[in-house]
């Protein structure tokens, strides 16, 4: 029962992938489960427009219609139309293994139709010729082949390679390990983009040869300054112009770090040549690394004798402020790095450089206020987003001094600004929200487009780098939403200088009303209130007991909307003060005062006065 249950599912799945593959996966697959049995991997037969020639196709071929880059339409095609299996079988797929069925001008038959695509089998040599004497690539000879064993390997590939069957660009993996195009135009073959193919197609028992007019350097061969290409060729020349090649010694190795031409603008050109001269040399290290031996936190050695920091991230890596671009290249003497933007290297920590720079007064008192000044100044590496003295624009002394009255805020505050380890805008992941976790605790959210923005708020100048961070500087203040202010002095403070927030005010009931102003972006700010709106419910209970009345008042609070009830408790009837009148009245006899409160002891009394 399990084996039908697990049979079902197998066929269940294969109709599912059946139904979700595309219609040149399907051409693709058939293609390779005929020629299991029918020979070549081919799938139809192409002639390219305007000639008499005709190709065995790929499959990749005669679904672009084209064949190097011209168009082509199928004279014959076993799968057009996506025909079905039926037809599929009964289709002269053998048709293509007849050489009488098509003129293959210029083609090595046998490799072309037992072994139309590249196969693992004997060698495919590009051999440099000499038509003139006077030719600049002189004639290798065998014995220099063997002297120059990454040379020749350059020149050799391990597959069998004609000319009819490219019908396109790719590349090839060369016997010396590194790689060359082969592509067509036309009638030529191309090598790394350039017509150089004199002769094509000479079979031979073990492989097929190629006549070129040039030599194929490989970069294993070169010297490292030779490894400097056409769009660093400014770097190549203020180099050698500056004198920096005559401290490369001969028998070292050493490291290029090589801007991009773009890097050269009006600013740098108009610099004076020394200080060109010390930036550049912030660009060659003392020592041969290669790609795959750098490491986050390593330390470079330049031929000046500065240390430059490598940061790894997640899709780039940096040296300093500038990330590399693809393309290193590896010589006999050394490996050349490519760069976008020139390397700035570190002179100063954090405090120095806020200091010297005089836009950032407010911020450092600030800090010193909050006891963080050390914080800047220490060994570590840390991104901080400093606000300049514009952020505070507007703000009195008065309300500087409310900052710095709650230490525990501006502490809170300030710590929002720097995160643990040093994150630079080119090692930042392009399109998505980078969350950095702040010294504060809470996620700040980085974006980078074409600038970066911190919290949706823009930074003004990116990447200024110190011996213990990097500095982002910005024209804002920015703070943690959802996180309590604490003080409504402070967070009408905060609103002043803090763009487009969101206020919540907790009541001490729980209850929250909100007041949005302007939310891009988004930041939160608690303070508490003790404030019910309306009087409060007052019981007020009357007693009528003797002697001087008593007014007991009982205050209720109640959560939510306050209402009005005023309950009167009545006690025997209706409540009423009752007053006492003792009269006493006075006669005027002879009657001592004794006799006249009925003394019962025997009292001389005087007589009442008034008689």
């Amino acid at each position: 029962m399990k084996l039908l249950v697990v049979a079902a599912l197998v066929v269940v799945l294969s109709v599912l992938d059946r139904v979700d593959s595309s219609a040149y996966d399907k051409i693709v697959s058939h293609s390779r489960i005929r020629a299991k049995k029918e020979g070549p991997n081919v799938c139809a037969l192409q002639q390219v427009s305007g000639t008499k020639k005709k190709y065995f196709s790929t499959c990749r071929n005669w679904y672009q219609g084209s064949i190097c880059g011209k168009k082509a339409t199928s004279v014959f095609c076993c799968l057009c139309s996506q025909i079905g299996l039926a037809a599929q079988r009964r289709s002269p797929a053998r048709l293509f293994l007849r050489p009488s069925a098509v003129q293959l001008a210029g083609c090595c038959a046998w490799f072309m139709l037992s072994l139309h695509f590249p196969a693992r089998r004997g060698c495919h040599p590009f051999i440099p010729v000499d038509l003139q004497p006077s030719s600049s690539h002189p004639r290798v000879s065998d014995s220099a082949f063997c002297h120059f064993a990454a040379l020749l390997n350059f020149h050799l590939l391990d597959s069998v390679l004609c000319s009819e069957a490219i019908m396109a660009g790719a590349s090839y993996e060369t016997l010396e390990g590194h790689n060359i195009e082969i592509g067509c135009d036309g009638e030529s073959l191309t090598i790394n983009g350039v017509k150089m193919v004199l002769k094509k197609d000479i079979v031979t028992s073990n492989g097929v040869i190629h006549l070129i007019d040039q030599v194929l350097m490989p970069d294993s061969a070169k010297q490292v300054m030779e490894l400097v290409g056409a769009s660093q060729s400014m770097y190549g020349d203020m180099v050698s112009e500056l004198g920096l090649v005559s401290l490369m010694r001969p028998k070292m190795e050493y490291t290029l770090l090589a801007p991009f031409n773009a890097a050269f603008n009006d600013e740098v050109m108009a610099m004076d040549q020394d200080e060109l001269r010390v930036i550049l040399e912030n660009h060659i290290l003392k020592k041969k690394l290669v790609l795959s031996q750098l490491y986050n936190g390593q330390r470079l050695e330049t031929i000046s004798g500065k240390w430059l920091r490598v940061f790894i991230y997640r899709t780039a890596v940096c040296i300093e402020n500038a990330c590399m671009v693809r393309g290193s290249k590896e010589g006999i003497n050394g490996a050349l790095h490519l760069l976008r933007t020139f390397i700035k290297p570190a002179d100063s920590n954090m405090f120095q450089i806020l200091r010297s720079s005089g836009k950032f007064k407010i911020f450092l008192s600030l800090m010193e206020a909050a006891g963080l000044t050390q914080l800047l100044q220490q060994e570590g590496d840390h991104t901080l987003f400093a606000p300049t003295d514009d952020a505070f624009k507007g703000l009195s002394q008065q309300d500087i001094a409310l900052l710095k009255r709650d230490v525990n805020a501006l502490r809170t505050i300030l710590l929002y600004h720097i995160s643990n380890g040093i994150f630079i805008g080119g090692g930042l992941e392009g399109g998505v929200t980078n969350l950095l976790k702040s010294l504060q605790g809470n996620n700040l959210r980085v974006l980078l487009n074409n600038t970066i923005q911190v919290n949706s708020i823009e930074v003004s100048d990116p990447d200024v780098m110190a011996s213990n961070g990097v500095i982002h500087y910005m024209q804002t203040l920015i703070y943690p939403e959802d996180l309590p202010v604490g003080s409504q002095e402070l967070q009408t403070l905060l609103r002043r200088v803090v763009r487009h927030i969101q206020i919540k005010v907790q009541h001490r009931d729980e209850l929250q009303h909100e007041l949005q102003v302007n939310i891009s972006p988004i930041i939160v700010l608690y303070f508490m209130m003790p404030v019910i709106e309306g009087e409060p419910t007052i019981t007020k209970v009357t007693r009528v007991i003797e002697g001087e009345p008593t007014i007991t008042k009982v205050t209720r609070v109640i959560e939510g909307e306050p209402t009005f009830t005023k309950v009167t408790r009545v006690i025997e009837g209706e409540p009423a003060i009752t007053k006492v009148t003792r009269v006493i009245q006075v006669s005027y006899t002879d009657t001592t005062l004794c006799d006249w409160l009925n003394m019962p002891f025997d009292l001389s009394c005087p007589s009442l006065p008034g008689r």
